[in-house]
């Protein structure tokens, strides 16, 4: 008798902690709906802000003859951007932890062929072509005496290019499709390696929100780069392949046409500060 009111007892205490993690689902979902509809809110707002400005600007226009053009000019971009904007409002919330967990694996899966092949620790980002559109290569290399192989050597995944110093692997680095997509700034020069250094540490803060603020600095004489990078999404900055070194990397190694080593990592309070040589 005991038994069975026992086991009744644990059925029930299930059956209550099932019902609490729906309900605990349930009510993250109505939480990520509210967001999104507060996201698309604000879009759409500042969407209907534009086009007011750019209307009254119109309007504006036809009352004063002598200012027309500016005001059509203005009219013009504030109809277009708040057009644009509406229809970007975004219509879906990918959670942090999705991209997290993608990253974490691609990152247990390289730190397990560095301890399979015996690889050194060491991450060299190869440009693969001559221009800044050109894409990268992560190079691993086997020996910590290494030699940067031919960009040809790069496009097969086990790297041997004659000489035990070239041996190691090429792979894709994650912040190559993040660069690809990056837009040049407006007033940027992307072949000047300092604007362009500022252009991905701004894109790492506002447009791919992989940090909370970046402190840069280059020296493209000296052949040095270093990033404070504050509060990292997926975790420490010094993880292998990391997505916000990455991009500084790749970014780097495609402006300058020259491989790109990441360099010491320290982590403390402030954040992580990472060197780049080249």
């Amino acid at each position: 008798m005991q038994e069975e009111t026992h086991a009744t007892d644990t059925e029930d205490a299930q059956l209550d902690t099932d019902a609490e993690i729906a309900a605990l689902r349930a009510d993250n979902r109505r939480l990520r709906r509210e967001y999104l509809r507060a996201r698309q809110s604000q879009y759409r707002t500042s969407a209907l802000a534009l086009g007011v400005i750019g209307a009254v600007a119109l309007v504006a226009a036809a009352l004063l003859p002598a200012l027309r053009t500016v005001f059509v000019v203005l009219g013009s971009i504030g109809i277009f951007g708040g057009v644009l904007l509406y229809f970007l409002t975004p219509d879906r919330l990918v959670p942090v932890s999705v991209g997290e967990s993608a990253y974490h694996a691609h990152r247990e899966t390289d730190a397990h062929l560095r301890e399979e092949l015996g690889l050194a620790d060491e991450s060299v980002y190869v440009p693969t072509g001559d221009d800044t559109d050109s894409e990268a290569k992560l190079f691993v290399p086997q020996l910590h005496d290494y030699e940067v192989p031919s960009r040809e050597s790069l496009s097969e995944f086990f790297v041997d290019a004659g000489t035990p110093q070239s041996r190691g692997v090429a792979l894709t680095p994650t912040g190559q499709r993040l660069v690809d997509e990056l837009s040049v700034a407006a007033t940027g020069d992307d072949t000047d390696p300092e604007a362009r250094f500022e252009t991905l540490g701004d894109a790492l803060v506002e447009q791919f929100e992989l940090v909370d603020d970046v402190d840069l600095d280059i020296d493209a004489d000296g052949g040095r780069a270093t990033a404070r990078l504050a509060d990292p999404a997926y975790g420490e900055a010094d993880q292998f392949d990391h997505p916000s070194i990455s991009v500084l990397a790749v970014g780097l190694a495609t402006t300058l046409g020259t491989p790109v080593r990441v360099g010491e990592l320290l982590t403390n309070d402030s954040g992580t500060l990472v060197t780049f040589r080249f």
